[in-house]
């Protein structure tokens, strides 16, 4: 299976000209009217294309709304496992589920109106004997309404000497207890002629197997469980959305 080697992704994460993100809130800001650049009506069509829009829509919700819930805490995915493959259709996750090690994130609602999210995950195939994987993305942009939220960004870059874009999705439902129905969409929007990526318009779902995301202050502890399944795969379609 194709994957980002590890130069590619510091590659892409340094060249995104493009952020263009969502994050969730801790509470329902429904009474708060603030204008902000990174708060959308709906997700682009140059970020989520129209003709890809319906199909993950069938896999995940894909919310709209220019009032979404702004979250200020951690969560943790776990089982963190893949959903649906648009370059393996035959893949069905109730009959062999492909499992991925537990998923930190946290959210902070900024300032300047944009969503920073922190993510961090063990990766099996760093170092010599494995290591986490960290990722900080300063302003996510975001749609939704009341405690439901489509968070999204989008980066491009030219690694390997050719262009490509890539957006990764996040959604769910806010609730007390953590985000329900939490999912990841990741897609290839551009690829002009990088045979070592997928192809434009290949995507993938990943997401909490048990349908929640849940609380969780990981970023005041000092080990982190690194895989809740019983097995796990270190393969990624971009490392920042395993």
């Amino acid at each position: 299976m194709k994957k980002f080697a590890k130069s590619l992704i510091v590659s892409l994460l340094s060249l995104s000209v493009v952020f263009l993100m969502a994050s969730c809130g801790s509470k329902n800001n429904n009474d708060e009217q603030e204008e902000s650049q990174y708060v959308v009506s709906s997700i682009p069509s140059s970020s989520l294309p129209d003709e890809l829009r319906d199909e993950i829509s069938l896999v995940m919700n894909i919310y709209e709304g220019d009032n979404p819930v702004k979250l200020n805490k951690g969560y943790v995915s776990k089982p963190h496992a893949l959903l649906c493959a648009s370059y393996d259709p035959g893949y069905n996750v109730e009959d062999s589920t492909v499992f991925f090690s537990d998923k930190y994130m946290a959210f902070e609602y900024t300032a300047n109106k944009s969503m920073r999210y922190y993510s961090k995950q063990w990766d099996p195939e760093m170092g010599e004997s494995g290591d986490w994987y960290e990722e900080t993305i300063p302003n996510m942009y975001m749609t939704g309404n009341g405690n439901n939220f489509s968070y999204f960004f989008s980066m491009e870059g030219t690694p390997h000497g050719f262009f490509v874009k890539q957006t990764m999705i996040l959604s769910g439902t806010y609730t007390d207890k953590g985000i329900k129905d939490f999912k990841i969409a990741v897609l290839m929007n551009e690829n002009l002629g990088d045979t070592t990526i997928y192809p434009k318009n290949t995507y993938r779902v990943i997401g909490d197997l048990d349908g929640l995301a849940e609380n969780d202050n990981w970023l005041g502890k000092k080990d982190l469980e690194k895989m809740s399944a019983d097995k796990g795969s270190s393969d990624s379609f971009w490392n920042n959305a395993r």
